[in-house]
């Protein structure tokens, strides 16, 4: 599958040092019903909790 992924028009095949200065976005840290539910330093948005500030 990741050879047929290469063959397509204009994909490129990343460098170490680029694959690890890619940012895949905010994942959950857990299922909240208010900001109280979640750890310090996340809020709850959408019924997870997340960072504030982030991509969503």
């Amino acid at each position: 599958m990741l050879k047929n992924i290469l063959k397509l028009n204009g994909v490129k095949t990343l460098k170490k040092d680029e694959q690890q200065s890619i940012s895949a976005g905010t994942h959950p840290i857990g299922q909240c019903q208010t900001d109280s539910d979640c750890p310090p330093g996340t809020e709850c948005i959408g019924c997870f909790c997340l960072d504030p500030g982030g991509p969503y």
